[in-house]
């Protein structure tokens, strides 16, 4: 087990994975992953010796709140990684994943702001046990 383990760290898809975007506008943008719709990551991840999933956000146009999903084999939510996300400032936000044991695909959605979808740029993913 490597901590920090990186799914995707400033344009670099990492560990064996690809993305699958849901939208036209959601794309890998030089250092970031834009998105609007929605994108995921196409392997399931085992998070069994992790405790967190974190990300690195900004908004691409507003602030706003970001969101990570963490699904099962069904598909179905487990748990989110969420917080508010600014324009001009990255934003660390994470979530204790420590009871998750097995493989889990990796869901990232777009922003919300004021009840109104809006775009996130994504810069890191990871699994970490700090």
């Amino acid at each position: 087990m490597t901590s920090p383990l990186y799914l995707f760290r400033r344009g670099t898809i990492i560990s064996g994975q690809s993305l699958s975007f849901g939208g036209v506008s959601d794309k890998l943008n030089g250092d970031h992953i834009e998105v609007y719709t929605g994108a995921y990551f196409n392997k399931f991840v085992d998070l069994t010796s992790y405790k967190f999933l974190k990300f690195v956000g900004k908004g691409t146009y507003n602030s706003c709140t970001a969101t990570i999903s963490i699904l099962n084999s069904s598909l179905e939510n487990i748990a989110n990684a969420s917080g508010m996300v600014k324009t001009g400032t990255e934003t660390t936000i994470f979530t204790d994943i420590s009871a998750l044991n097995g493989l889990y695909q990796i869901y990232l959605n777009g922003g919300v702001r004021s009840g109104v979808k809006d775009s996130v740029n994504y810069y890191e993913i990871y699994l970490s046990n700090i």
